[in-house]
């Protein structure tokens, strides 16, 4: 049965799939930021175009549970605004893939781009009136809208610039989790025919799913619980923390990759 989901997979590897299978349920359901995080463990264990691969289907189940707990919580407004941005970022992350062979270029830009984002959002109370005149714009849109496609269509590392922007707009954790959600449906299930063009997604890849889908299940209840439980401003903290030492990290990997460090 196990060969039938999971194929030539080592039992690490499996191991590895059913973690990050729980940590994206609860990604999906409470900590958005938590995404980045498999992304780089899955590169630690796969190579990188399987590793890209393997994520984006977990991702989209994960997306359909938050979407049914969390359907009546999401801004409208702020989803409509930001996908055809977002479009318009993941058409530029096609070409990218498709003519840059280095994937470790692509991990520095991707970190230097999260980690300029946050260095904003941190540093927002020295320009709190421009960030205010900015929030909810359609300039403020089209910069992470952009930003959220390219990355996602990259390395699926949306998860951390649509962190920070949803922290500047200073949604309620429940509103920040629900518009997040319907978001990421969106855009994650138009990844998928896009990453079967780029060769990355196959039959074989899908089955991974229902081999961990006990896993997605847990990790959606364990968040449903966790953000019940928390108060905005420890949502927030967490939020900002995750992201950065996501990013952190995102870059050390391809800088030691290149052998700078």
């Amino acid at each position: 049965m196990l060969e039938w989901f999971f194929g030539d997979f080592s039992a690490l590897q499996i191991a590895v799939l059913a973690i990050g299978a729980l940590i994206i349920g609860i990604n999906k359901t409470a900590i958005p930021a938590l995404g980045a995080l498999v992304v780089v463990m899955f590169t630690q264990f796969f190579d990188p175009r399987m590793a890209s691969a393997a994520v984006l289907p977990l991702l989209c189940t994960g997306d359909l549970l938050a979407v049914i707990w969390y359907r009546r919580s999401a801004n409208w407004k702020f989803v409509c605004n930001l996908l055809p941005w977002a479009l318009v970022g993941m058409l530029c992350g096609m070409l990218v893939v498709r003519n840059i062979v280095n994937t470790n270029v692509l991990g520095i830009v991707i970190a230097a781009i999260i980690l300029g984002v946050q260095a904003l959002s941190l540093t927002r109370g020295a320009i709190q009136d421009r960030i205010d005149a900015w929030r909810g714009s359609l300039g403020m849109a089209a910069v992470f809208g952009i930003l959220a496609g390219f990355t996602t269509q990259v390395a699926n590392a949306a998860g951390p610039v649509m962190a920070i922007y949803l922290v500047l707009m200073k949604f309620s954790k429940e509103e920040y989790i629900g518009s997040a959600a319907w978001y990421f449906l969106i855009l994650n299930w138009i990844k998928l025919p896009l990453f079967a063009l780029d060769g990355r997604m196959n039959w074989e890849v899908l089955k991974i799913v229902p081999g961990v889908l006990i896993f997605l299940l847990a990790g959606a209840a364990i968040g449903i619980l966790f953000l019940r439980n928390i108060s905005q401003k420890c949502f927030t903290r967490i939020v900002q923390v995750l992201t950065m030492l996501c990013a952190l990290r995102l870059l050390w990997m391809s800088l030691a990759k290149m052998g700078v460090i």
